[in-house]
């Protein structure tokens, strides 16, 4: 059986199952019928499965002897046929509108996110936090990138020099360190990211005394399963100069048992006034990594 080679602008193993390395001339397992027209044949066959491209697919046979006949396929950038044109017409408008149809979603969903001039200091910490559960949902190192743009620019050096970054390195680049770095087995900070709250002996600590309001506790859930809640244990201080400060505590969703304190120290920015991340003080009450990186520990009855 006579064998026609891939085509050159195949490449070898691309989207495998589609493109055999070699394809069977219909002529030797069939009655004989012009050679044309199961060139003809193929190369339509060829252009429908293969990637769009503006080359032209022209067949030649020799028919010089009576023996077997070699046929070559030669790639050329002759006149596109009209039909072949509209194809890669509407491929490449179906690409286009795929692409802005995502990129429209992706801008959708970072104007719901914080910052945000709407948002107040309790809103602007819970929205960070839900958005940090899962960083990866809506874009690969979304969160982070939320993360970043909702810190001042002192803090942002802050988050910089914690995973070794220059000032002048690309935001691309501090998102996908600070991914590695938080994610990262028994870091303590993986329970912001759903890395898991490593809450065995952690603390029962009862502040009921200090609940109050509809917005003092909140629950998030990762995989359909209570992961943390966010208790909100006092108002917010607002200094009224711009800042302002808040303090959350993030307690196991089964055991209610407390797992971290943060103080959050606020700043509205030159801008649109939103509130912004200026510095966080952290606090963990979990055996595991108590008493926190380069800290000591707090009296267990100030947290």
């Amino acid at each position: 059986m006579h064998v026609h080679p891939r085509p050159s602008f195949i490449p070898p193993g691309f989207y495998p199952g589609f493109y055999p390395d070699f394809y069977p001339c219909s002529a030797c397992r069939s009655q004989p019928r012009r050679r044309s027209d199961d060139h003809a044949t193929l190369g339509r066959t060829l252009r429908a499965r293969a990637p769009r491209a503006a080359v032209a697919l022209h067949f030649k046979a020799d028919h010089e002897g009576e023996g077997d006949e070699t046929d070559d396929a030669v790639v050329s950038s002759g006149p596109l046929s009209s039909s072949l044109i509209d194809e890669d017409a509407l491929f490449i408008e179906r690409f286009r509108r795929s692409r802005e149809s995502l990129e429209r979603s992706l801008r959708d969903e970072r104007r719901r996110r914080p910052p945000s001039a709407d948002l107040a200091p309790k809103g602007l910490v819970t929205s960070l936090l839900e958005t940090l559960l899962r960083p990866h949902e809506v874009a690969p190192y979304f969160g982070y990138e939320v993360l970043y743009g909702c810190c001042t620019e002192r803090w942002r050096g802050v988050l910089r020099a914690s995973v070794g970054a220059g000032e002048g390195t690309a935001d691309e680049l501090v998102y996908r360190a600070l991914s590695s770095s938080m994610e990262r087995r028994d870091n303590q900070f993986g329970i912001l990211v759903g890395r898991g709250v490593d809450s065995s002996g952690a603390v029962a600590v009862d502040t009921a005394d200090g609940k109050g309001g509809d917005d003092s506790t909140l629950s998030l859930t990762l995989d359909g399963e209570d992961y943390y809640s966010i208790e909100y244990p006092w108002d917010t201080l607002d200094y009224m100069d711009g800042t302002a400060f808040v303090e959350s505590r993030l307690r196991d969703g089964g055991s209610d048992e407390l797992l971290c304190v943060l103080g959050w120290s606020l700043e509205r920015s030159a801008g649109d006034g939103a509130w912004l991340v200026d510095a966080i003080d952290w606090q963990d009450f979990r055996p595991k990594y108590r008493p926190g990186v380069g800290r000591e520990e707090w009296e267990r009855i100030c947290g």
